[in-house]
């Protein structure tokens, strides 16, 4: 018997990295069972991270893992799928907010 059905979409934990929530995000990545590092650089006036000890009023997270090296910047969104430690993904707020909905856990 034939049957219509529709695939699942999956949920995600996200955390938002905001200029005070380090710890939070640092915790996010690293409960990622395939995240090799995360580490907090502060940015340039180029948008670019600044080589240490060097500071600045904003900064990012950088993580290095299995997909290479990216950069989460202040109000970017970090997700990973809920139930499956597969990837993380770095997501700006206004992508954020256009495809993802809050759920209540």
């Amino acid at each position: 018997m034939a049957v219509r059905v529709r695939k699942k979409i999956p949920e995600y934990d996200a955390v938002k990295l905001t200029a005070d929530n380090w710890d939070e995000v640092k915790a996010h990545v690293v409960a990622h069972e395939l995240a090799g590092r995360a580490w907090k650089a502060y940015i340039g006036e180029d948008g670019l991270p600044l080589p240490s000890p060097e500071t600045s009023d904003e900064y990012c997270v950088i993580i290095q893992d299995s997909d290479g090296t990216r950069f989460a910047r202040r109000d970017d969104w970090i997700i990973r799928p809920a139930h499956m430690q597969t990837r993380l993904f770095i997501v700006s707020d206004g992508d954020f907010n256009e495809q993802y909905e809050r759920i209540v856990i």
